[in-house]
């Protein structure tokens, strides 16, 4: 999301009817929202994150967007590489998370009684646990190595 998304999301989600009622619900000074959307001037981080929150947006991942999109190389591609590493990570943990709440044994199983109907969930957590051991090591490979 850009950073006129941005100020449009917002706008409309608080019903604002003009740029300088977005000015006032900043609590900046001057035509501040005029001088973003006309190229004059850039909003500073933390104006970016009170406008993603008015827009219900992740500040995060909006502040990200804006670095990967205004930067130039070779600081893009480590904002690139930044950002697919939250992913990853994001996704780590949900699946860390599924892992953690899914099913274990049963207790009859865990004191040597029944059958071996649980054969599948182990399957499962070993997969799992091979999958996360694949992934892990590849969050914190150094994409940017000097020649």
């Amino acid at each position: 999301m850009d950073t006129l998304d941005l100020i449009e999301t917002a706008k409309a989600r608080f019903k604002l009817k003009s740029d300088r009622a977005l000015d006032r619900a900043l609590d900046l000074k001057g035509p501040a929202v005029y001088a973003y959307r006309a190229g004059k001037a850039d909003p500073s981080d933390e104006t970016i994150c009170k406008l993603a929150k008015m827009a219900d947006v992740d500040p995060a991942q909006v502040l990200l967007e804006l670095k990967i999109s205004h930067a130039s190389e070779p600081a893009r591609s480590i904002y690139k590489e930044i950002a697919k590493k939250i992913q990853l990570a994001g996704a780590a943990s949900i699946f860390g998370l599924a892992v953690a709440f899914t099913s274990t044994p049963s207790n009859a199983a865990v004191n040597g009684e029944g059958t071996d109907h649980n054969t599948g969930s182990h399957d499962i957590h070993y997969a799992i646990m091979a999958f996360l051991r694949h992934l892990l090591p590849t969050l914190f490979t150094p994409q940017f190595r000097p020649t």
